[in-house]
């Protein structure tokens, strides 16, 4: 081996640890932020509800399909809007790795969140673990972070609605406030009214007393007085009988008098006369002569006789003016005269100082009853002004009581009530308004069920490498004889062919009862692992054939460029440009898309991978058809094509 030879071989073993790291964590370095290259469908069947408050109709679904079909984070699916039909036979075929279905009356099972007999949302969410089982457990992750967006908005919604119930209820408890403050209000007027009443009351009392006190008085002043007045009118009475008799005796008296007066003055004339004659006869009488002295005498007999007969005039009139006198006088017994007037009008005066006496009762029970009535008219006025406050403060008292009872009753109203059970449920539903229901179709219970299928192929890879590490691509024996180079070709492959189908028929016997993979279709997976065999040897043999130890080289490298782009692990959507162009040309993607479904159910990929590695397997036997073909014309190509191998 020259020099230059040597470095590039030992070049090239240097570099295939480089080749596999740098391959498969190329191809693996950032899965989970291009996730928007996995297309996913989002089939909505759900319908406008009205919430339980009345409000604007909720569509949840709707915002759903347009929130996801326009979001464009690198971390989340590209949604695009299917219909069920469309997205079932998507998901079967491979062709949309998650389909998530908004059902019939999810927003109304939203919208019953606000109400008093919640039904928690759901949300499906399904995916084929016969396509690729990891997509599964993403898919579910990103159902649950948007069943939480979810519910958290309609949680935020319900909170909403109960902040603004609480807010009602406050309103309607403020209006319960505000009657009671009327209500207090009108208790303490009432009270006031009331307090005002009592004193009003009191002063009424009292007045009243003192109305009737006065009263009592003014009554019994009144009986003296009228006691008096009948006294005063009998003396009055009488004594108008009296003064009439004593006018009547008076005038009587005034007429005796004047005649009394008259013959009195006649006595005093006729003695005056008598007197002067006397005297003139005295005198004269030595002088005199007796007729002279007769005559004096006559004359003095005739004025004694007048003044005789006046005296007795006189005496007469005296007497019957002292019977006046007795008659004007009168008897008390009798009831005449001045005694009867005179008794009269001490009876008058007497009448008349019990009707002074009543009467100043009269007045003093008048004050009385003036200041009761005054008194009682204060304590009326404060009663009445105590009866209107109390009036107000009663309807008050009223107004305030409605208000009171229509905003607790309207509270109250509002205050659902719930027992225990329904407040459990309703916790639950409120904790939790949506349930991601994830559904697998084709599920495989571990993971090893879905790294099998790459496993198997690496196997399968490895073990066509290792028999061409032992046996030669091309028998010499069968090139020295002269065949067919499509002959020789096919001769010195079905040792490897044997080969090939006894470890396929390890591998799925130890994979179902050492490690206990339980395929769905255990004899379509022995078959096809058989076919996948028979070509990974058939490739191998090819490469070695037409380039000898180069081959070998060649099959470490394409095996790792076959791992990085199968999409074993994360779907291949997730890789590089790179490994998504390759991905559909190289032989590890069939077979692996065809051993998930043949493991887990179902028949995605499985006649892709019949066609695609049968022709991989002609490809292949054509090469070496060739590479024959040219180690028989030429001792170069012969050395190639056996090189590696024992002979």
């Amino acid at each position: 081996m020259t020099l230059r030879r040597l470095v590039i071989v030992l070049f090239g073993i240097a570099i295939i640890p480089l080749v596999y790291a740098g391959a498969l964590t190329w191809a693996n370095q950032d899965p989970t932020h291009r996730l928007d290259r996995i297309q996913a469908a989002i089939v909505n069947e759900d319908t406008p509800a009205a919430p339980a408050d009345g409000g604007d109709p909720i569509d949840l679904g709707s915002e759903l399909v347009e929130e996801l079909t326009t979001a464009e984070s690198g971390s989340n699916f590209t949604w695009v809007e299917l219909g069920a039909d469309e997205a079932d036979n998507r998901l079967t075929s491979g062709q949309t790795l998650v389909v998530l279905t908004v059902p019939p009356g999810f927003s109304a099972n939203v919208a019953s969140v606000g109400g008093d007999d919640p039904t928690r949302a759901q949300l499906e969410i399904r995916t084929n673990d016969a396509v690729n089982q990891i997509v599964g457990t993403i898919a579910a992750t990103i159902g649950a972070g948007v069943r939480d967006a979810l519910s958290d908005e309609i949680r935020e919604s319900y909170l909403t609605n109960i902040y603004l119930g609480f807010t009602s209820i406050h309103d309607q408890v403020l209006d319960a406030a505000d009657g009671a403050s009327k209500l207090a209000a009108g208790a303490t007027d009432a009270r006031a009214g009331a307090g005002d009443l009592v004193i009003g009351l009191d002063d009424l009392a009292a007045g009243s007393s003192q109305l009737a006190t006065g009263a009592g008085t003014l009554r019994d002043g009144a009986a003296q007085a009228d006691a008096g007045a009948q006294q005063v009118a009998v003396g009055a009475a009488a004594i108008d009988v009296a003064s009439g008799n004593a006018l009547s005796g008076a005038q009587s008296i005034q007429t005796g008098a004047g005649q009394l007066a008259g013959v009195t003055s006649s006595v005093s004339s006729g003695a005056a006369g008598v007197s002067s004659g006397l005297n003139a006869l005295q005198a004269g009488y030595a002088t005199m002569t007796d007729e002279q002295r007769l005559a004096a005498i006559a004359q003095l007999l005739a004025q004694a006789d007048a003044t005789s007969a006046g005296a007795a005039g006189a005496n007469q009139g005296a007497a019957s003016l002292a019977g006046k006198l007795s008659t004007l006088v009168g008897s008390t017994a009798a009831s005449t005269g001045l005694s009867t007037l005179q008794l009269k009008a001490h009876e008058l005066s007497g009448g008349a100082s019990s009707v002074a006496t009543g009467t100043t009762a009269l007045v003093t029970g008048a004050n009385s009853l003036l200041s009761g009535a005054d008194e009682a008219a204060s304590g009326a006025a404060d009663a009445a002004a105590g009866a209107s406050s109390l009036n107000d403060g009663l309807e008050d008292l009223e107004t305030g009581a409605v208000d009171l009872a229509d905003g607790l009753a309207d509270g109250a109203d509002d205050i659902p009530t719930y027992s225990d059970a329904e407040a459990a449920d309703l916790a639950s539903v409120s904790a939790s308004p949506i349930e991601l229901q994830t559904v697998r179709e084709n599920e495989v219970p571990w993971t090893g069920y879905a790294l099998a299928p790459y496993f198997i192929t690496l196997a399968m890879w490895v073990g066509a490498l290792a028999f061409y590490l032992m046996f030669p691509a091309l028998r010499e024996k069968l090139l020295n004889r002269g065949l067919p180079a499509w002959l020789v070709a096919l001769r010195s492959y079905l040792p490897g062919a044997a080969m090939a189908v006894t470890q396929s028929l390890l591998v799925v016997v130890v994979m179902r009862f050492a490690v206990g993979i339980q395929a769905e279709n255990l004899f379509g997976l022995a078959g096809l692992v058989a076919l996948t065999s028979l070509t990974f040897v058939a490739i191998n043999q090819a490469l070695i054939a037409i380039m000898g130890p180069i081959g070998r080289f060649i099959a470490l490298v394409f095996i790792v460029f076959q791992l990085a782009s199968a999409g074993a692990t994360y779907p291949i959507q997730t890789t590089p440009d790179f490994f998504q162009m390759v991905h559909s040309w190289l032989p590890f993607t069939y077979s692996v898309e065809a051993f998930r479904s043949l493991i887990a159910g179902g028949s995605v990929g499985v006649g892709s991978a019949v066609l695609v590695l049968a022709l991989w397997l002609l490809a292949a036997l054509g090469i070496t058809t060739l590479a024959a073909t040219r180690a028989q014309r030429t001792p170069v190509g012969a050395a190639v094509a056996i090189a590696g191998g024992t002979k």
